[in-house]
């Protein structure tokens, strides 16, 4: 069965579409809709993975204002979960635009991350607007020098930033003082 995937680039009322082969079709999401909501701050298995057991960060974005942010030539996929890896065949896309879908996949067993992966040309993708920042999130093994080089880095540009404490089996956060 075929199916198409979506990319979202700045210009959010048009979006490339990818000509996928596995079975199945994808939902479309709006970014005006779903704002980030789809991500969490308090999921073990990411700070796990992906903030070094524990000792990193996590910074929040209002996507609609980094998405206004950045350049024309960014742009963000809704990853697909699936068991099989997509099929490329002779085509007519740009090879970019064929990359692009082949790196919009991951196994099934990585659904739970609910990832948006970015897109951008080699190098930085730099934003200049701070209020794209929402909020920054510690993890709870961060080291104290680091912990407090970052508080004061925040608190200077009107970020709020929350500690992880873990109660029990569950995780919260405080704002930092």
């Amino acid at each position: 069965m075929r199916r198409n995937a979506t990319l979202l680039n700045k210009d959010r009322g048009h979006a490339k579409k990818f000509l996928l082969l596995p079975q199945s079709s994808l939902v479309f999401l709006d970014f005006a809709k779903f704002p980030l909501a789809l991500i969490v701050h308090d999921h073990e298995l990411m700070w796990a993975h992906y903030a070094d057991q524990y000792r990193g960060i996590c910074i929040a974005y209002s996507f609609a204002k980094l998405l206004d942010s950045l350049g024309d030539d960014v742009s963000f996929v809704r990853m697909y979960y699936n068991e099989i890896v997509p099929i490329v065949r002779h085509s007519r896309q740009e090879p970019a635009d064929v990359a692009k879908m082949v790196l919009s996949y991951k196994n099934y067993r990585w659904l739970y991350e609910r990832e948006w992966r970015m897109f951008a040309p080699l190098g930085k993708a730099p934003y200049d607007d701070k209020s794209c920042v929402t909020r920054l999130y510690l993890g709870s093994r961060i080291a104290s020098g680091k912990r407090n080089k970052i508080i004061r880095a925040m608190s200077s540009l009107d970020i709020e930033t929350y500690d992880m404490k873990i109660e029990k089996y569950s995780i919260v956060f405080e704002p930092c003082s």
